[in-house]
């Protein structure tokens, strides 16, 4: 997900994004439409392209992506937050409302929509569980990915690897943080077959994996000496990781980031505007398709149908009303909600701290250009 650094912002990283959310979007989750959900008799390999070179890829293996996102938010992060919350520049408080506001507003549009459109249609077979502790925890932004619009689970997830990642650079820092909560996550993983658990693991790993990429070239690029233990601890990741396939996704995912960053023409390319403009759209992307699929679903049950989602046209419909839908929750809803929630927080008088010098607020609403949103620019 994004950083809200102002110029510290990574802009070669947003088209990634979006590309990423793509992938789960319009291809792995395509999967909703077919067998085994709603008895279709479809399966994936009718979906459209599913023969084509790397398109039928994208349908069997798009859940990789959500690996993309933790490893795109580990160097975003890293970038952005690790010094300043080792020199204690940013507070818990701030650094938690700056990611609420960055990712509620979305999730919960998309869990309102779900629950709405599951009342009217039921869940495409995938989700559902409408019982008060599965809502209470969807409006806390938990989410085991078996309830209402459950593409939010990966969000569950970087919220306690936010949590997670504040306590390890205020405390020990990347050098030793990283391979500890990457082994950490190895361990969570070849111990459990739960769904939540599973995700969490891959969280940490890709995460923290990245996190420590970043802290080495960090380290590389100043002159400082490489810890000992970042190097020892990064190596000894690497036998698991290549031993397990998604990890294995990982690292090459990871090395293909590092080329791009070394590079300024693949860096060009990926700031390019159109992907930059998927980028700012990624989370809607994310968080919307699923309620979307519903209501295509509810459509064509209203004239009592069956979804022709082997058919092009049909894959076509779909993508173009994900993208709209997107783009228009993104500029009428997204951001306006999140940067009144920020200037609402910028506003509120702060106690004075121990040393009686009055705290100031780190983001400050900043003028956008002419036609351009506003933003905010960290102190």
């Amino acid at each position: 997900m994004a950083a809200d650094g102002g110029g510290d912002r990574l802009e070669w990283l947003d088209g990634l994004r979006g590309l990423a959310a793509l992938a789960v979007a319009l291809f792995w989750h395509y999967v909703h439409f077919v067998d085994p959900y709603q008895d279709s008799p479809l399966t994936i390999a009718a979906a459209p392209g599913a023969g084509l070179p790397g398109i039928g890829a994208l349908y069997r293996h798009g859940y990789l992506a959500v690996d993309l996102f933790f490893l795109l938010s580990g160097l975003v992060f890293h970038h952005v937050y690790a010094a300043r919350i080792a020199a204690g520049r940013i507070g818990f408080g701030t650094f938690l409302a700056l990611r609420l506001t960055r990712l509620y507003p979305a999730h919960l549009a998309g869990f309102l929509a779900t629950a709405a459109l599951i009342a009217l249609v039921g869940g495409l077979g995938v989700t559902g569980h409408a019982g008060s502790a599965t809502v209470i925890g969807n409006l806390l932004l938990v989410n085991d990915g078996t309830s209402f619009n459950h593409p939010s689970w990966s969000l569950s997830v970087e919220m306690a690897l936010y949590v997670l990642f504040f306590a390890a650079m205020q405390t020990v820092g990347p050098a030793l943080a990283a391979p500890v909560l990457i082994f950490a996550g190895i361990g969570i993983f070849l111990k459990t077959d739960l769904f939540i658990l599973t995700g969490l693991a891959r969280g940490l790993i890709g995460f923290f994996l990245a996190v420590g990429a970043a802290e080495a070239v960090r380290c590389i690029r100043s002159g400082e000496r490489l810890s000992p233990v970042l190097v020892a601890g990064l190596a000894a990741t690497l036998p698991f990781c290549w031993w397990i396939k998604t990890f294995a996704f990982d690292l090459a995912a990871l090395a293909a980031l590092g080329a791009v960053a070394a590079l300024a023409p693949l860096r060009r390319l990926a700031a390019a505007r159109p992907l930059r403009g998927l980028g700012a759209i990624s989370l809607a992307v994310y968080m919307l398709h699923l309620p979307i699929q519903l209501g295509l679903s509810a459509l064509w049950q209203a004239f009592g149908q069956a979804l022709p989602a082997d058919r092009p046209w049909f894959w076509a419909l779909y993508a173009g009303s994900v993208l709209v839908i997107a783009t228009g929750f993104h500029r009428a809803c997204e951001v306006p909600l999140r940067e009144a929630l920020r200037r609402r927080l910028a506003a509120r008088p702060l106690r004075p701290s121990r040393s009686r010098r009055r705290a100031s607020f780190p983001f400050a609403p900043v003028q956008g250009a002419k036609g351009k949103e506003p933003g905010y620019r960290v102190r």
